[in-house]
């Protein structure tokens, strides 16, 4: 969750399924925990999962969780300032909403018309 605290970030990367295979390789099939924690490691880094995993080979899972963690905590920590910011100023977000209330309510309704066609609702 983008309102998470950094400690929940934390504790909830640590609680990820791993496996008793020392060290770290990009292996889905074999390794889907690991696989998934070097996933998320390389996809909030921008680079590819097995570079990801050639940088975190030698770690071992206590160790790719923690830079797991700090990665996503470092990724998630202006967004979720941001977010807050916007929150805090409730009277702005009505603001939004009521100017762009009809742009969104006209592509809901498109939306709608296509979808109810496709399933034969119209």
């Amino acid at each position: 969750m983008l309102s998470d605290s950094d400690d929940m970030i934390r504790k909830k990367i640590k609680k990820a399924p791993t496996d008793a295979i020392r060290g770290i390789t990009y292996d889905i099939k074999e390794r889907p925990g690991v696989a998934n924690l070097v996933a998320i490691y390389a996809a909030l880094r921008e680079i590819e999962c097995e570079a990801a995993a050639t940088e975190l080979r030698e770690c071992s899972n206590a160790q790719l969780k923690e830079a797991v963690a700090e990665t996503v905590v470092q990724f998630v920590g202006p967004v979720r300032s941001e977010m807050q910011r916007l929150l805090a100023d409730a009277g702005h977000l009505e603001q939004i909403l009521a100017r762009n209330e009809q742009q969104v309510n006209d592509i809901a309704n498109a939306n709608w018309k296509e979808i109810a066609a496709c399933v034969g609702l119209q």
